[in-house]
């Protein structure tokens, strides 16, 4: 019920600030799917998590869960928490059952927020992939860091765009001693993919 609840103010949020989404028919209707987004603002989740099409379970920095009454607040949202630096076993095993039961994970490569740029990806998104066999579908969000930026408190105007990118196909044949590097290549293809979507947007700012 609180989910829904917390849904519907979204989708809401959204209208109020027109956000544009571009390609939503990108979302495959049913299967494992691996959203993989830019982070500049506490307002991304929200506007990924707005669409009415599927549910996303979020990967979640475990700061967030240290009060008792946010963490189960965020719970109810489907998110999950997970060490940055240093994953846990039951974070991992978490989202490797949300993908086996056909579900969406989100994720935010870079960890944490970035604004002028992206940053570096820890390779999560590339593990999950190549673990689960699950797609990856990177999204790119804008003007976020612009309207509740990192930071500050007041909120400024600013157009958003969430475009949606192509899927990435998951690796089926591999040589085992070159997983790692398989799972950074994939991250780096999802983060090229996020980089190229990004310049065309602020492109189309101007």
């Amino acid at each position: 019920m609180l989910y829904k609840i917390a849904k519907n103010f979204a989708f809401l949020l959204t209208k109020i600030l027109r956000v544009e989404y571009i390609g939503t028919e990108k979302i495959p209707e049913t299967g494992s799917l691996i959203i993989a987004s830019n982070h500049s603002s506490y307002l991304d989740p929200i506007l990924l998590g707005a669409m009415r099409k599927r549910s996303i379970h979020f990967m979640a920095k475990k700061e967030l869960f240290k009060n008792k009454i946010l963490a189960s607040f965020f719970r109810t949202l489907k998110a999950f928490p997970v060490d940055r630096e240093k994953p846990g076993k039951s974070s991992i095993s978490m989202a490797l059952k949300i993908l086996k039961n056909g579900n969406i994970l989100g994720i935010f490569p870079e960890g944490t927020r970035y604004i002028e740029s992206l940053g570096k990806p820890f390779y999560g998104v590339g593990f999950f992939s190549f673990k689960s066999g699950a797609p990856i579908l990177p999204v790119a969000i804008h003007g976020t860091s612009k309207i509740a930026p990192k930071g500050k408190y007041l909120p400024h105007f600013s157009r958003i765009k969430v475009k949606f990118g192509n899927i990435i196909q998951p690796v089926k044949v591999y040589d085992k001693k070159s997983e790692k590097n398989l799972i950074k290549d994939i991250t780096y293809q999802t983060m090229n993919q996020l980089e190229m979507m990004l310049k065309d947007l602020e492109e189309e700012r101007r």
